[in-house]
C-alpha cells in the first residue's frame, strides 16, 4: 500500500500543472454528441429515470431524486443529503478516454459551498468532477488510502484522497442559472480537462494504470466515498439535466463538428455495423464467446452446419477459422474505427477467456463448455487441433488486444502458445491434425503419430504463427521452424499423374485417410492452401524452389481443367476424379460408381463445382523482396473503389437484426436450415470500407490497422501484426 501511494500521490497533486486554457464552441455545448461517439445520454423526460441510450445497462438507480422542469423539458433534483442517481459504468464509461457533459444548477454554486457533482468508481480510484469553494476540478481520488486518525484537525488536508486534479478558478456563479460542465481524460497520455460553460483548462493528470476492470458505476450527486470528503454528500436542491457521455477525446468531437456530413453509404454502413455488433454482443455467452453457426430466427447455436451439431448455450466454439477469436477481432476492429468502447469491452472479454482457457502447455481446445468459475472441454474428445485455426486465431486475437491495450497477460499467453507450436512440430517439419498432450506427440485425424496435415490451414497457420512469434521475440528458432516446414511442403508435393497436395500424410509422406469423406488423394482445397504457403515462403526467402513447385502445379491444373472447374479430389495414380463416402472411394467418371455415390444423396449427382485456384494471381504475388506500398491518398482512393462496392452489397443485404441469413445454411441434407454465422465476411467488408473512408475524411490517421493490409486483406494475422510482415532475416 505504501509503495502504491508513493507512486501516485506526490508530484501531480498540484492543480494546473502544465495547464492550457481553451474555449469550447457553442455547438459542442448545445448539440447532442455524434452517435458514433456516444456511449450514454440521459434527458430524464420519462419515468423511470433510465437513460435514453446506453451501451451497457440504461437502468437508473439511487435515491433522494425527483423529476422537475429542467434546462429543456424535464430534469432531476436532489431532494435530501446524499441523494444521487447512478448508472452502470462498464461500456457506458470508457476508462481509457471519455468526455462527460451535463447541465447543473443549485446551491452548490454558492461561493462558500463545495460538492462532488459527478463520481465514477473503478477498482482503486474514482474520477470526480468537484465544485470547490474557489475552483471547479476534474479530480482523481484514491479509494485505498484511509486518513490516519492521529492527526490533529488543523493538519487535515482539504482532500486527503486526492491523487491529482485539473482545475479552473471560479468567479461568482449564479446558483439559479443552468451551468454546463464538461470534463474528460486520456489515460494513456495522463491528461485531463475541465470546462464551465465552454471555458476550460487542460493539463497533466495522474491516473492509475494498474486497474484491470472497467468503471463499475458512475453517479450524479456526491462522491463515491462521501464519509471522508468535505464535498462528498450532495446538497438538496441541486438540479441536473442533459447528461451526455462520449468514449473519445474532446478533440475528436471538435474534429467531427468541422467535417461535412458523411456520405449516405458510410452513414448507413456504420449504422448497419452497430446493429450487427449489438446482435452479436447479445449472443456472447458467459463473457467468453460464440458458437459457429446459429439458426434463424431461433438463434440456436451449432458447432457447424449440420443439425446434429446443435449445441446448448454454454458451448463456446474455437473452431472452423471463424470461431470466437475471429468474431472478437471484428469487435476490436470496430473499436479502432468507431471509438466504441463497448466493442472493445466485448473483445476483451473473449481475450480474457482465452487466457483463462489456455492449457499450461500453451494450447487451446476446439470446443469449451463454460459456466460460473468453470471452463472445461466441450467435446467427447479433448483435441488440441492445429486444423481450423484452433491455435492460431486465439493467438492472433491476443496479439491484437495486446497491441490495443498493452495488457501483459496477453503477451505472456502468446509466448506460451509460441513455445507450444515449437514443441509440437514433427521431426520432418510438419504439424499434425492435433497434439496428444499425454503422449507428447502430434497425431493425424485417425491417431497415427507424427503425420503431417495441410487440410484446413494446419500448415499455413503454423508457418504464420512462427513468423508472428519471430516479430514478437526476435528469436531465430522460429525462422528455423518455418524453414523446416517449407522443406516438408516441397517433399509432400504430389507428382506424376497429378500435381498438387493431399489433405494429410503419414510420417513417411504417404497420403492417408482423414475423415470418411477425405480420401488419400490430390485435394483441391489443400492444394489451394499449399500454393498460398509457397507464395509466403518465396516472399520470405526468394528461394526459386517454391516458385517452381507452384508453377508445376499451376500448369497441371490449367491443362487438366481449361474451363476452370474441378472436383474436390483426384486419384493420385491415375488423375481420375473421385469422391469418398464412409471410407469408400468412388470414381466419378465411371457411370456405375457415380450412380452408387449419388444414391447416398437421394440420386443427386455431384458436379465439378470447385473453382481452380487463381494461380495467375498467386504467381504474380511471388515477389522478393517484398516492398510494402505506401499508404497515401492515391492508394486510399484505389482502396475506396474496391471496398465501396463490397460495403454497398453488404449493407444493402442486412436484415433487421444486422445479419446475413442463408435460407438454407449449407447444401448438405442435414443442414440446420435457415441460419447465419457470427464470423461473417460481410461485416469485415463493411469495416474495411469504414476504415478507408474515415482515413480519407481525416478522422483516422494514415496507417495500416489490419483490415486493409495489402498482403492479405482481412486475414486475422494482419490484426496481430499489421505492417512489415515479411521483414525477417531468412538467411
Amino acid at each position: 500500500m505504501k509503495k502504491y501511494l508513493e507512486l501516485l500521490i506526490p508530484m501531480f497533486a498540484a492543480a494546473g500543472l502544465c495547464a492550457a486554457e481553451f474555449q469550447l464552441p457553442q455547438s459542442l455545448l448545445n448539440e447532442p454528441f455524434p452517435e458514433r461517439f456516444t456511449s450514454l445520454q440521459a434527458s430524464w423526460e420519462k419515468e423511470p429515470l433510465d437513460a435514453d441510450f446506453a451501451l451497457s445497462s440504461p437502468l437508473a438507480g439511487g435515491f433522494g431524486v425527483k423529476s422537475i422542469p429542467g434546462f429543456s423539458g424535464k430534469g432531476i433534483e436532489i431532494t435530501e443529503p446524499g441523494g444521487q442517481i447512478h448508472y452502470r459504468g462498464e461500456s457506458n464509461l470508457n476508462p481509457e478516454t471519455a468526455v462527460i457533459q451535463f447541465r447543473v444548477c443549485g446551491p452548490a454554486w454558492r461561493e462558500d459551498e463545495s460538492m462532488t457533482l459527478f463520481s465514477a468508481l473503478r477498482e482503486s480510484y474514482s474520477m470526480d468532477i468537484v465544485k470547490r469553494k474557489n475552483r471547479l476540478s476534474l479530480a482523481v481520488r484514491n479509494l485505498l488510502y484511509m486518513y490516519p486518525g492521529d492527526r490533529s484537525e488543523t493538519d487535515k488536508p482539504e482532500d486527503f484522497r486526492l491523487i491529482s486534479e485539473v482545475s479552473i478558478p471560479l468567479d461568482a456563479v449564479s446558483e439559479g442559472e443552468w451551468q454546463t460542465v464538461t470534463a474528460g481524460w486520456d489515460l494513456k497520455k495522463q491528461e485531463g480537462f475541465i470546462a464551465l460553460n465552454g471555458k476550460g483548462r487542460s493539463g497533466k493528470l495522474a491516473i492509475p494504470q494498474t486497474d484491470k476492470r472497467e468503471f463499475l458505476l458512475f453517479l450524479l450527486g456526491g462522491a463515491i466515498r462521501p464519509e471522508n470528503c468535505p464535498d462528498g454528500l450532495s446538497i438538496p436542491g441541486m438540479k441536473f439535466d442533459e447528461l451526455k457521455i462520449a468514449s473519445c477525446r474532446y478533440a475528436d468531437l471538435l474534429a467531427w463538428k468541422s467535417l461535412p456530413p458523411p456520405p449516405d453509404l458510410l452513414a448507413r454502413t456504420e449504422k448497419g455495423v452497430r446493429k450487427t455488433l449489438s446482435t452479436l454482443a447479445a449472443l456472447q455467452r458467459m463473457n467468453a464467446g460464440w458458437q459457429n453457426v446459429y439458426t434463424y430466427p431461433g438463434f440456436l447455436g451449432a458447432e457447424a452446419q449440420g443439425r446434429q451439431l446443435l449445441q446448448y448455450d454454454d458451448i463456446i466454439t474455437n473452431d472452423k477459422s471463424r470461431g470466437s477469436a475471429y468474431v472478437a477481432a471484428q469487435f476490436a476492429y470496430a473499436y479502432e474505427l468507431l471509438q466504441d468502447y463497448h466493442a472493445l469491452d466485448i473483445a476483451k472479454k473473449t481475450a480474457d477467456f482465452y487466457v483463462r482457457a489456455q492449457s499450461p502447455e500453451g494450447a487451446w481446445l476446439y470446443l469449451y463448455k463454460v459456466g460460473p468459475n468453470r471452463i472445461e472441454c466441450g467435446s467427447h474428445k479433448p483435441e488440441y487441433k492445429f486444423q481450423d485455426s484452433c491455435q492460431s486465431h486465439p493467438l492472433y486475437l491476443l496479439a491484437y488486444m495486446y497491441r490495443l491495450t498493452g495488457t501483459k497477460q496477453y503477451l505472456e499467453a502468446m509466448k506460451r502458445c509460441g513455445e507450444f507450436y515449437l514443441s509440437a512440430q514433427n521431426p520432418d517439419g510438419s504439424w499434425s491434425h492435433h497434439y496428444d498432450m499425454e503422449a507428447k506427440v502430434g497425431r493425424t485425424c485417425r491417431g497415427l503419430p507424427q503425420g503431417g496435415e495441410i487440410n484446413d490451414l494446419a500448415m499455413n497457420d503454423a508457418i504464420d504463427v512462427m513468423i508472428l512469434m519471430y516479430h514478437l521475440t526476435k528469436e531465430r528458432k522460429y525462422i528455423d521452424a518455418v524453414k523446416r516446414a517449407g522443406e516438408w511442403l516441397l517433399k509432400a508435393q504430389l507428382k506424376g499423374a497429378v500435381s498438387g497436395w493431399a489433405d494429410q500424410y503419414d510420417r513417411n509422406l504417404k497420403p492417408i485417410w482423414a475423415r470418411h469423406f477425405e480420401p488419400p488423394a490430390l485435394s483441391w482445397e489443400s492444394t489451394r492452401h499449399a500454393s498460398q504457403a509457397m507464395v509466403t515462403l518465396y516472399r520470405l526467402s526468394g528461394d526459386e524452389r517454391y516458385r517452381e513447385a507452384l508453377k508445376n502445379t499451376a500448369e497441371w491444373f490449367q491443362k487438366k481443367f481449361p474451363d476452370g472447374k474441378c472436383f474436390a479430389y483426384y486419384d493420385i495414380s491415375t488423375g481420375r476424379p473421385v469422391l469418398a463416402h464412409m471410407d469408400h472411394v468412388y470414381l466419378l467418371d465411371d457411370a456405375e460408381q457415380m450412380a452408387k455415390y449419388a444414391s447416398f444423396r437421394r440420386g443427386k449427382k455431384p458436379v465439378p463445382d470447385k473453382t481452380v485456384p487463381n494461380f495467375r494471381a498467386l504467381l504474380a504475388a511471388m515477389v522478393y523482396p517484398v516492398r510494402e506500398p505506401k499508404l497515401d491518398k492515391p492508394a486510399l482512393d484505389r482502396m475506396r473503389r474496391i471496398t465501396e462496392s463490397l460495403a454497398k452489397m453488404a449493407t444493402n443485404s442486412q436484415n433487421k437484426d444486422g445479419l446475413w441469413v442463408y435460407p438454407v445454411y449449407a447444401s448438405v441434407i442435414n443442414s440446420v436450415g435457415a441460419g447465419f454465422i457470427p464470423g461473417q465476411g460481410r461485416l469485415m467488408m463493411q469495416l474495411r470500407y469504414i476504415d478507408v473512408m474515415r482515413m480519407m475524411r481525416g478522422e483516422l490517421p494514415l496507417h495500416y490497422r489490419g483490415g486493409i493490409y495489402t498482403h492479405g486483406e482481412g486475414n486475422m494475422r494482419n490484426f496481430a501484426w499489421p505492417s512489415g510482415w515479411y521483414d525477417i532475416p531468412w538467411k
